[in-house]
């Protein structure tokens, strides 16, 4: 493996290429032997070079998507439409999650957030509609982002 966490793919005569499954990064097929141990001053090849910087690129942007103050307005938010479905309108697939959300909306602390979190996913299964899928997706973006807290 390489610096970009991809193994590399040298031809008899040709440039070092990364490969991903069974082709490289590039799209050129990784037939006959491999050199990469024994030719190590090959040049890179431009294409996967590009590509693999354009996927590290991809990935940091991924990580670094919600900071942490985002993540606890996010499930203040979340709390908050979940409260509203369960006292105002009346959910019934909210009964045991409504206290848990309500409780949520008075925690600031990143550590009682993280805590509440699972609580509240887990008592809203049945909850169906297109807000529950919406709060189940920022529930989870929230453990994401707070996973390393």
């Amino acid at each position: 493996m390489d610096k970009y966490g991809k193994f590399c793919w040298t031809k008899k005569l040709g440039d070092m290429h990364l490969s991903g499954k069974n082709i490289t990064l590039c799209g050129k097929p990784m037939l006959g032997n491999n050199y990469s141990d024994i030719r190590k001053d090959v040049p890179m090849c431009k294409e996967c070079e590009s590509q693999a910087n354009r996927e590290i690129v991809r990935d940091a942007v991924k990580e670094a998507e919600m900071t942490v103050e985002q993540a606890v307005t996010k499930f203040h938010w979340c709390c908050a439409a979940i409260v509203k479905e369960a006292y105002i309108n009346n959910a019934k697939a909210l009964n045991y999650c409504g206290p848990y959300a309500k409780l949520g909306l008075t925690f600031d602390s990143i550590a009682l957030v993280k805590a509440q979190v699972p609580y509240v996913l887990d008592n809203m299964t049945h909850w169906r509609g297109d807000l529950a899928k919406k709060v189940r997706k920022y529930l989870k973006e929230v453990t994401h982002a707070l996973r390393n807290y």
